[in-house]
């Protein structure tokens, strides 16, 4: 019970960036003894910091920014933009996220009537705004300069009031045991979000980042319903896929 508290309540901090001990006592229906005890434990795990007064998200050092991500792997990214683009349909509401990979989509969308897009990345809204015969619906929050998107609770309550037929995500890491994972503190929390909120999720990485684990944990490869990339992955994934009935879509 107390490790599923201690999720909850890490979560609840990251969200918000911060929480006073007041916040969390009566959030959680704990004394400020056990809140104390829970930070020190919550502290030593990374990703949040005890201040006076409460406690704060411990603000990232991206060890890769996005204007870097953006120029690796760029043909295969191109390649799985496109065939990413096929599995959108007419009427389609859709989710790209913040990643270099999901973006590569959008040029191939103008063949299709009647897209809306939700995002919260701005490389999306900068290319999103070059096709007009696209819809947009940005959600706010506080622009990180690192990942050139925004989040906070503002981010997570439009997502809460939105629903999609497909989610496009990328990762950092994709494995059978770790599932999905990324490098940032962040986007897993809205990674969860959107999931929650749409059909169907749709996983758009190049092979480079299949087999490895980053650091903050999505989900579990169950809950993938295609996984996109741009070229046949190892025989561990293939079966994976098959035996979970996870449709594998991938290049020559």
């Amino acid at each position: 019970m107390s490790g599923m508290r201690l999720i909850k309540m890490e979560n609840f901090i990251l969200e918000r960036q911060k929480a006073s001990m007041e916040e969390l006592c009566d959030t959680f229906h704990l004394s400020k003894n056990t809140v104390r005890r829970d930070l020190q434990k919550l502290e030593e795990r990374g990703f949040i910091t005890k201040v006076y007064g409460g406690a704060a998200a411990v603000q990232p050092s991206a060890s890769d920014p996005i204007s870097t991500r953006d120029k690796k792997n760029k043909e295969a990214k191109q390649k799985i933009g496109e065939l990413a683009s096929t599995l959108v349909n007419d009427n389609d509401v859709i989710y790209i996220d913040s990643g270099t990979t999901a973006v590569c989509m959008i040029p191939f969308l103008t063949q299709k009537n009647n897209i809306t897009i939700v995002t919260h990345a701005m490389t999306v809204l900068e290319r999103v705004i070059k096709f007009p015969e696209l819809t947009v619906m940005a959600v706010g929050g506080q622009y990180n300069p690192l990942t050139n998107a925004f989040f906070g609770p503002e981010t997570l309550n439009s997502i809460d009031a939105l629903y999609m037929t497909k989610a496009f995500l990328g990762c950092s890491g994709l494995s059978i045991e770790g599932g999905l994972s990324n490098e940032t503190y962040y986007e897993p929390i809205l990674k969860n979000r959107v999931i929650e909120h749409s059909d169907k999720l749709i996983i758009v990485t190049d092979t480079s980042k299949i087999g490895h684990n980053a650091l903050r944990t999505v989900c579990p490869l169950t809950v993938v319903n295609t996984l996109v990339t741009e070229k046949k992955p190892g025989s561990d994934i293939v079966s994976y896929c098959a035996d979970n009935k996870i449709q594998l879509l991938y290049g020559e």
